[in-house]
């Protein structure tokens, strides 16, 4: 977290939206570096550890990619393909290096 950053909870991060879901493109996910990866899995799994949630539950979503309303092709739906570059900060960022 950026330093002049105040720390936010979900609620904050999710502003006044009515969203029930963050749902993040596996190529963004895959894009960074390992060892964010390996933050990102480690926090899901203290997740699914912390809450009272049936692994046999399984559920099916749909993505619908919307811009200005409208339905488009989603650019991050072919993620074997794609490529995501990493901002200019991040180029020399310490977990890059390994």
């Amino acid at each position: 977290m950026e330093e002049n950053k105040m720390p936010m909870d979900v609620s904050l991060w999710f502003n006044l939206t009515y969203s029930s879901y963050m749902v993040l493109p596996r190529l963004w996910l895959e894009a960074m570096p390992t060892e964010r990866q390996y933050q990102f899995i480690k926090l899901v799994d203290k997740i699914l550890e912390t809450l009272d949630i049936d692994p046999a539950y399984e559920a099916s979503y749909a993505v619908n990619y919307r811009v200005k309303g409208k339905y488009v092709r989603d650019p991050y739906r072919d993620y074997r393909h794609g490529v995501i570059k990493r901002k200019e900060s991040y180029c020399n960022d310490r977990l890059d290096k390994r």
